[in-house]
């Protein structure tokens, strides 16, 4: 785990933070978030692509072989 120190520097009401160029993001937004004592800064992406190909792993977690699978009795609606 790479890690290194950053500095905060402090402007009226918002909190800049320097980050060293060792930690680029690539990227003009982050969405942020806390993660017990840590902050958490993620690239914003500027599409939805990354978020689709997310479903395919998914996916195959759900996928079952239909051959082995068993119906299971069902009890009818009255």
């Amino acid at each position: 785990m790479t890690h290194s120190i950053a500095k905060v520097v402090y402007r009226k009401d918002i909190h800049e933070i320097h980050l060293p160029w060792a930690f680029n993001l690539n990227a003009s937004e982050v969405i942020v978030h806390t993660s017990g004592n840590s902050l958490v800064l993620t690239p914003c992406r500027s599409s939805w692509e990354g978020f689709v190909d997310g479903f395919s792993v998914a996916e195959d977690l759900f996928k079952h072989d239909e051959d082995k699978s068993e119906d299971l009795p069902r009890k009818a609606f009255e």
